[in-house]
């Protein structure tokens, strides 16, 4: 699946990368392997922030990479930058969350930011508010992502 996504984005060098629901963190560090310029990490269980710790330790990507524990929702309503690139995780059981991530998103997307959500393949996308639209989603087993890119609807104070 991770090199599906990837491959998908046609490349991620420079950019700014927002990895949340991370878990082990394997996302973020494949962006840093890849070229990013820097990642933040965000997940809100212990055991996930010292693997996401130890892992951008071992790839030697610790000056590169932000981790925090919070909740996700919570982080999505304050972000505290912008970023080119997210990517989410979230729990697959958790349609919620899904959905919740896809709503509060636009706010931590740069412009010209993507979004791409791991999903089951099942189950479709969360439906994007006006200030994202859906740009395809790609299926591998069980297991689905979908792009989003941000449009020019959005308009946040900040920009």
């Amino acid at each position: 699946m991770r090199e599906a996504i990837f491959a998908s984005l046609s490349g991620v060098d420079g950019l700014t990368v927002l990895d949340l629901c991370a878990g082990s963190g394997v996302l973020a560090v494949e962006a840093l392997s890849r070229g990013a310029a820097r990642v933040t990490c965000v997940d809100s269980a212990a055991a996930a922030i010292r693997t996401i710790h130890a892992n951008v330790r071992t790839a030697e990507f610790t000056d590169q990479s932000t981790v925090l524990r919070r909740r996700v929702e919570v982080f999505l309503k304050k972000p505290k930058e912008q970023y080119d690139l997210i990517l989410a995780d979230p729990p697959y059981a958790d349609d919620n969350l899904a959905a919740a991530i896809v709503e509060l998103v636009p706010g931590a997307l740069a412009p010209d930011g993507r979004l791409v959500l791991e999903h089951l393949s099942r189950h479709p996308p969360p439906a994007p508010p006006p200030a994202l639209a859906l740009d395809r989603t790609r299926s591998h087993g069980d297991s689905a992502f979908t792009i989003y890119q941000l449009t020019n609807e959005w308009d946040s104070p900040s920009r």
